[in-house]
């Protein structure tokens, strides 16, 4: 029988595929040592890293699940030891973690960092397909994009619409169809008790 170790639900902690490991470990690892703190731990996290990608080099599937459980293992671990510093919480936004006590399980939800969205676009036929990729908010569970368009460019409240183009459960939106130029967006992350919403932030989408 497996044995299951207790680890948080939370991907930001506990990153469920192997790419999303290899984000996190990297993303924590330059964080902690911008931050000055837990010396012992960026190589830790490297190591672990390190050892992902071989597993995933070697395209051996048990080898790769084996890796990827270490690595949520340490980031885990990692976790525990952040919130164990003085001024936990604001290192902790500061590495990505969620504050210490605002988990899921309390019905906590942060908007989505504007900071970390990426998109790329690729072309289908005579569209402009864009691909939103954006790290994880904390105690979500689904993501809505939504689009904000104006009445005859008016750029005033009175002609603003939004409406909700698109929903997934992972933080990407992928094969987005755009028309091209200067588009607004708002990314809502969720659970089933509340929501976040990032600030507006603008494309300027190529066009054909």
């Amino acid at each position: 029988m497996m044995t299951l170790n207790v680890m948080s639900d939370e991907p930001l902690i506990c990153p469920v595929t192997p790419g999303a490991a290899l984000c996190r470990l990297s993303e924590v690892t330059g964080a902690l040592e911008r931050q000055s703190v837990l010396p012992e731990w960026p190589e830790s996290l490297r190591a672990a890293r390190l050892a992902l990608e071989n597993a995933l080099e070697s395209g051996e599937t048990e080898r790769v699940t084996s890796a990827l459980h270490a690595a949520q293992e340490k980031l885990t671990v990692c976790y525990d030891a952040v919130c164990a510093l003085p001024a936990a919480a604001p290192l902790c936004a500061a590495v990505g973690f969620p504050s210490p006590g605002n988990s899921f399980k309390e019905r906590h939800v942060e908007a989505v960092d504007v900071a970390t969205i990426q998109v790329t676009y690729t072309r289908f036929g005579k569209q402009v397909l864009a691909n939103f990729s954006f790290r994880d908010a904390q105690g979500a569970t689904a993501y809505w994009l939504h689009e904000v368009r104006f009445i005859d460019g008016e750029r005033c409240e009175w002609a603003r619409l939004e409406d909700a183009v698109t929903e997934s459960y992972s933080p990407v939106f992928t094969r987005v169809r755009m028309g091209g130029g200067t588009r607004y967006f708002i990314i809502e992350s969720r659970n089933p008790h509340k929501s976040a919403f990032t600030q507006e932030f603008t494309l300027e989408v190529p066009s054909l």
